[in-house]
């Protein structure tokens, strides 16, 4: 396993070596999920959803329900920053 090493920036921040990126296919505004277990630190990419992840996932729901949820989510999506 290859290690890397990123400088924490005065604000926090820290840049993920670029191999890193092009192999997890991290693209800027992706959101990491991040863990802490003791004193590690683990940090997840954000994983694309397929089609096979969303199958039968409204199945139980009703037409009503299928829109309030579908009509949740626009209006969260309109107040994320871009």
């Amino acid at each position: 396993m290859k290690t890397y090493k990123a400088k924490i920036s005065k604000e926090g921040q820290i840049t993920i070596p670029l191999e890193c990126r092009k192999r997890l296919k991290l693209d800027k505004d992706k959101v990491m999920t991040l863990y802490i277990d003791g004193d590690t630190l683990y940090m997840q990419p954000p994983r694309d959803m397929g089609g096979e992840d969303l199958f039968g996932a409204w199945k139980d729901m009703t037409d009503a329900e299928a829109k309030r949820f579908r009509a949740s989510w626009r209006d969260l999506d309109d107040k994320v920053p871009s």
